[in-house]
């Protein structure tokens, strides 16, 4: 067996996949992704990662879903930017 990774942790796996680490956690918490313990850590196999990640709807799907049925409470991956989550700065003091 060569140098090869098989396996990364939830921040690298997060990092690859591009996506956060809450996310990721959340996903194993609902058994959508399979994840191994290590003594504490958490480690994800790079084919239980990549059978996720195939597992996810293309945004072809999550569209055409959409057109189907528009109201927001019928499709919450359809719903536009709210505004009141824009990026706040700090004051300035």
């Amino acid at each position: 067996m060569g140098n090869e990774t098989r396996a990364l942790s939830v921040e690298d796996a997060a990092k690859a996949a591009g996506v956060g680490r809450t996310l990721l956690f959340e996903e194993i918490r609902k058994g959508r992704l399979t994840a191994r313990k290590a003594g504490r850590r958490t480690i994800i196999t790079l084919d239980a990662l990549d059978a996720w990640l195939q597992s996810l709807p293309t945004s072809t799907d999550v569209r055409a879903r959409c057109k189907l049925d528009d109201r927001p409470e019928a499709q919450p991956n359809c719903q536009r930017p709210n505004a009141s989550l824009a990026v706040r700065r700090p004051r300035s003091t």
